[in-house]
């Protein structure tokens, strides 16, 4: 980025320096490559708006992702609420254990209220129940955790 301002803004200089190439002399010369710097200026004006409108349309997304972010914490269902209560109420590391193939785990897992910590549950086959579905370590996501602490008389 920084390099197309200073390219754009030095084609805008020599373009403006005519008068300067009149007193030298200079003209045949600057007549010959005008053109050039002409074209080379445009170009790097019109990358400057294509960045600009990059830049908007980004800030106005992500403005829009975590404000609907923002609206599913707070209207989750019964169930869902219950999860993120739990491990809400476990701080400060905010965690609980979970069975994976909760319906409930999934959906909060896929839209990144809480995640899965990297590690192996070792335990006795008759502690952990289903040796299918053995329950995992997850955490609040620091995004939701902070939409929680915001709001935390939804989440007692």
């Amino acid at each position: 980025m920084k390099h197309r301002v200073i390219g754009f803004l030095s084609g805008v200089l020599i373009l403006f320096l005519r008068p300067i190439a009149k007193f030298y002399n200079m003209e045949w010369f600057y007549n010959k490559i005008s053109w050039i710097v002409v074209l080379i200026t445009a170009f790097f004006g019109v990358i400057l708006v294509v960045d600009l409108g990059e830049y908007i349309i980004k800030k106005v997304k992500n403005k829009f992702d975590n404000k609907k972010y923002k609206e599913y914490i707070l209207n989750l269902s019964d169930e869902k609420l219950d999860i993120v209560k739990r491990l809400y109420q476990n701080p400060p590391q905010y965690k609980e254990y979970l069975h994976e193939n909760d319906p409930n785990v999934l959906e909060l897992f896929s839209n990144h209220v809480i995640t899965r910590l990297k590690g192996y549950t070792i335990g006795r086959e008759s502690k952990l129940g289903d040796l299918n579905d053995p329950p995992m370590l997850y955490v609040l996501q620091p995004r939701a955790l902070e939409i929680i602490k915001a709001n935390n008389e939804k989440f007692r």
